[in-house]
């Protein structure tokens, strides 16, 4: 399942410094075995930024690296929501992309019908659930940085209020624009 052992030890060491009540999300999200191998193999993109195998999990650890450093510079950052939220930002993916029988991706009909954005709220309610060690206002916080955007407002999203939501959405951006410069 792991394209790059080297990215998944990354991840680990992240997922380490969460405290348990995040530790206990994550392993919700990916809860089922197909999830997480879909997670850990899928392109970001299908010709855009990390457009290969595996990398929505190199974004993904990399932006996650990205906010480690920033609430450890940074002690009014609250660091669980800012981390978690940016390691499942894009666990969405695992649903929007299949493998063809010839090992190309494409969409599949529930990335052309519904989006990464809401296939990872669909992953993440059900996963909040399933982790009684954060509180609700943990919880809607988690929910606001992952269904945040700066789409138009008549789109139904709300803009991001929070520093974590708009630390979120500006990682997501960079670690893109850092890969059409390499």
């Amino acid at each position: 399942w792991v394209v790059d052992p080297a990215v998944l030890a990354r991840a680990a060491a992240v997922w380490w410094q969460l405290s348990p009540g995040y530790r206990v999300l994550v392993n919700a999200v990916f809860r089922r075995a197909s999830v997480l191998q879909r997670f850990l193999i899928v392109p970001a993109s299908l010709d855009d930024h990390h457009d290969v195998d595996g990398g929505t999990l190199q974004h993904s650890v990399r932006t996650a690296e990205w906010g480690l450093d920033l609430a450890a510079e940074n002690s009014w950052l609250a660091m669980n929501i800012l981390v978690v939220s940016l390691l499942l930002h894009d666990c969405g993916k695992a649903l929007e992309y299949r493998r063809t029988r010839r090992g190309k991706w494409m969409m599949s009909a529930t990335g052309r019908g519904v989006g990464h954005k809401m296939t990872t709220m669909m992953l993440i309610g059900p996963a909040l659930g399933l982790s009684p060690l954060l509180s609700g206002p943990e919880r809607q916080q988690i929910l606001h940085v992952l269904a945040a955007s700066y789409a138009p407002r008549f789109a139904g999203f709300r803009w991001p209020r929070s520093a974590e939501a708009r630390i979120v959405a500006a990682a997501d951006r960079l670690d893109a624009e850092v890969w059409h410069c390499r």
